[in-house]
């Protein structure tokens, strides 16, 4: 390598860690810019979320039975487009009592910032299926998807349940993990909103996992069925049936699905700060590293004719190593390569050459045992004469 070359390599050196200072202050003015909160984020804590809401069953389902019993696919079978609902002993319906829930859900999500998107505007139509319900959710790739119901169980069965879907292969692999930690942040939500109690006759405190759901199977979204009482059961039923108490059953559903919503954001914020801190720590060790190699490249010895050269010793194996792994370093490569093999002789190898000794130290070696005399003469011979030979070594370059 050239003077002039070696001069290049070492500019080569400096102007990458240059580029390494100067992405080191734009990263950190990146990370404080994405941490300062936006206007829009102020509006509510649900402030560029979508939420699908779906009100169970419709208000003219029972006079087109022809609709509603025609057969969809839910992936584990076939089941009815849709029903027509349980109902109060009093005659109270559930689709009634399903759509004024979901309105005033409705209205606290969107106060809180969410954008909100709905299965049926009223509750005299017919449908929809309940595939054409998933759709809604999918299509709007929504945060989460919600369906109100309340159950039509035992009479002397009391409490809300929450249904949410189980793994199928190919098809629920994605939802089925946050779906089941939003039904356990609205079951506990809603139990603290409305004083009703998890279902005593169907589920494990308050969650039923379910296969069989359309809504649930037909899902790409985190989705939840909450039955918010047993219409059968007295208790239930005179709670259901007041309107007043509605708000009470919307705000324990709407305090849920923020939590959740919060939680999953906290979670993916702990894993993206994961992943910044594991790449900042890769990539200050690479610039570490080229400072290393700087300093090693740039410590000089003399060479038999007074010019300065790298020392080959000086290049630590571990940062070759590296080197040769790629990475930012990858194109130090060839340069590194050609100091580690030197461009003038190779001191090690001399030393190496001169602690052998010289051919007449070995011939007498090989005749010690004839002549034990004449192999202590040689060797004598070769402890004054090793400066010289080292010398002679040096300047040989190595041949």
């Amino acid at each position: 390598m050239t003077p002039g070359k070696r001069i290049a390599a070492l500019l080569l050196v400096v102007l990458a860690l240059a580029a390494c200072s100067r992405l080191d202050g734009r990263s950190s003015d990146s990370a404080s810019a994405s941490e300062s909160p936006s206007e829009s984020a102020k509006a509510g804590p649900l402030s560029g979320r979508t939420i699908a809401v779906d009100a169970g069953h419709n208000g003219g389902n029972a006079d087109h039975p022809e609709v509603i019993n025609e057969k969809v696919d839910v992936l584990t079978g076939k089941k009815p487009c849709n029903t027509v609902g349980t109902q109060t002993d009093d005659g109270y319906t559930e689709h009634e009592f399903n759509f004024s829930v979901a309105a005033q859900l409705v209205e606290r999500l969107e106060s809180a910032g969410a954008k909100v998107v709905t299965t049926r505007d009223d509750d005299d139509g017919v449908g929809p299926c309940i595939d054409e319900r998933a759709e809604v959710g999918n299509k709007a790739h929504a945060d989460v998807s919600v369906s109100i119901h309340a159950d039509g169980g035992p009479d002397d069965g009391r409490g809300f349940h929450i249904m949410e879907p189980v793994l199928i292969k190919g098809h629920t692999d994605e939802i089925v993990k946050p779906s089941q930690r939003l039904a356990k942040r609205i079951a506990k939500t809603y139990a603290d909103s409305t004083g009703i109690p998890p279902s005593d006759y169907i589920g494990d405190e308050g969650i039923n996992p379910r296969d069989d759901m359309g809504g649930l199977n037909l899902s790409t979204v985190p989705v939840v069925m909450v039955e918010c009482g047993n219409m059968r059961n007295s208790k239930d039923a005179k709670l259901l049936s007041d309107k007043d108490f509605h708000g009470d059953i919307a705000e324990g559903i709407a305090d849920g699905i923020v939590d959740y919503l919060e939680s999953a954001l906290s979670i993916l914020g702990q894993k993206r700060q994961y992943f910044v801190s594991k790449f900042r720590n890769v990539y200050n060790l690479h610039c570490l590293n080229l400072r290393a190699l700087r300093r090693r490249a740039m410590s000089t010895v003399k060479d038999p004719d007074g010019n300065g050269i790298p020392e080959p010793a000086n290049l630590h194996m571990s940062t070759m190593r590296r080197i040769g792994r790629g990475g930012p370093l990858s194109a130090l490569r060839p340069w590194a390569v050609a100091v580690a093999a030197g461009p003038g002789p190779d001191r090690r190898r001399g030393r190496r050459t001169a602690l052998r000794g010289q051919p007449a130290a070995r011939t007498a070696q090989r005749g010690d045992r004839q002549d034990p005399g004449a192999a202590q003469a040689a060797q004598g011979r070769h402890v004054r004469a090793e400066p010289d030979a080292a010398r002679v070594d040096r300047q040989a370059g190595g041949r």
